[in-house]
């Protein structure tokens, strides 16, 4: 109020001079040192944790159930932890919003040391940010491609306890559904997802009833005279909520990386039990028809379905989704290479039409086959846009466009 009193009557000072009253600079060195030392005992609370475990064995058995998958116990008891200490805050951040960047800043410091710590209980190792943006740029631009993350802990069945002694690498395809590390790196990488802008939503709905604290009437302010921060303060250091965008943009890759290493594990793992489309396409798609070859289909599918059963028991609807387009973009990716291995006439394949329309019907049957599942098993909270095409499914159908026998009446030489 005393700021608020003097900018009112235009009793302020010129910056630089002795006698000026600056509550700002007054108070900072004491709102530094209090978050300072919020940030400090929170990320010695985070090491704390990861060194005993995490404060519960890493299993599906002992894990946290929230109703959207397991989660990593360090990551629950961490957020509330955060939650807790934030809250502390709302008063300073009510009669003084210029401090919130500041508290902004802890709090993204110590979600990254969260991360990194529920990464490497998952058995990924830590130290990636350059892997993590390339993959999300080749992911964007390629599909689903060579997944980043590598594994520390062999991979275990659904339900058994996860022991973080081995450290030795796993075998690549052992198993064909999702793992527990996978499972809880994921639940827990979109439950970041979620509490980063419910974060930021709650620092910004504090700063704004400014004039709206309890017991607190804010003096008017004439249109000569704004009451605000002091000049000097402004446009130092990042926007509030610049940092939240910047942390959610990470979580992103991490979370992109993390979905694509699953989807190309589990298949690969289909693949060496002999339920590959691909194999199926070669073996069959050039000497018989479509009916030969949908038989042929038929075990691949019915293990792609027991996966998805299995995934939607232990992840997040959303993680469901993104998991399952994955697997979606992978049957179709061995499609379209199929497809423009015909192109280019590998072998004695030139202009093999027998297997574009075996392509074809293969590609239909893998879009009907995934759409339907996924309104199947979520109904009500199935999006229009889980059901679009992924990356090589559209590919495939555009190549498939191209090589179309259909007489163009608008086709001119000239």
């Amino acid at each position: 109020m005393w700021q608020e009193f003097i900018n009112y009557y235009g009793m302020r000072l010129p910056s630089g001079s002795g006698a000026e009253v600056d509550a700002y600079n007054i108070f900072l060195p004491y709102v530094q040192h209090w978050v300072e030392g919020s940030q400090a005992n929170l990320l010695q609370t985070c090491q704390a944790l990861e060194g005993s475990g995490g404060s519960g064995t890493l299993s599906y058995v002992a894990g946290e159930e929230t109703g959207h998958g397991i989660i990593a116990p360090l990551l629950i008891e961490m957020l509330q932890n955060i939650q807790t200490e934030i809250q502390r805050y709302e008063r300073l951040v009510n009669y003084w919003p210029v401090y919130a960047p500041m508290l902004e800043e802890a709090v993204c410091a110590v979600l990254r040391a969260v991360t990194v710590a529920v990464t490497r209980q998952c058995g990924v190792m830590p130290a990636r940010r350059e892997t993590m943006l390339a993959a999300s740029y080749n992911r964007s631009s390629t599909g689903f491609e060579k997944p980043v993350f590598q594994w520390q802990q062999p991979p275990q069945v659904v339900g058994s306890p996860i022991s973080p002694q081995p450290r030795r690498a796993p075998p690549p395809s052992t198993n064909k559904s999702v793992l527990p590390f996978e499972a809880v790196l994921l639940n827990s990488l979109r439950r970041l997802l979620t509490f980063v802008p419910q974060t930021n939503d709650l620092l910004t709905a504090w700063a704004r009833t400014t004039a709206d604290s309890p017991g607190r009437e804010r003096m008017p302010t004439p249109n000569q005279s704004p009451t605000k921060i002091p000049i000097e303060q402004e446009g130092k250091g990042p926007k509030r909520g610049a940092l939240f965008n910047q942390l959610v943009k990470e979580l992103r890759s991490e979370y992109a990386a993390a979905v694509t290493a699953c989807a190309q594990r589990i298949h690969s793992a289909l693949a060496d039990h002999r339920c590959s489309i691909r194999a199926a396409l070669e073996k069959y798609g050039i000497t018989n028809d479509s009916a030969v070859l949908m038989e042929q289909m038929h075990p691949t599918l019915e293990a792609v379905e027991d996966v998805l059963a299995n995934l939607l028991k232990v992840v997040d609807n959303r993680v469901y989704v993104s998991v399952g387009r994955g697997l979606w973009d992978c049957a179709s990716q061995d499609v379209y290479e199929y497809l423009e291995g015909l192109q280019k006439g590998l072998g004695l394949n030139r202009g093999a039409w027998r297997g574009r329309q075996n392509s074809k019907a293969v590609m239909d049957v893998v879009d009907n086959f995934f759409s339907a599942t996924f309104s199947a098993t979520l109904m009500h909270g199935c999006q229009p846009r889980d059901l679009d095409q992924p990356l090589h499914s559209d590919k495939t159908h555009k190549l498939l466009a191209e090589n179309t026998t259909a007489i163009n009446m608008s086709y001119t030489v000239y």
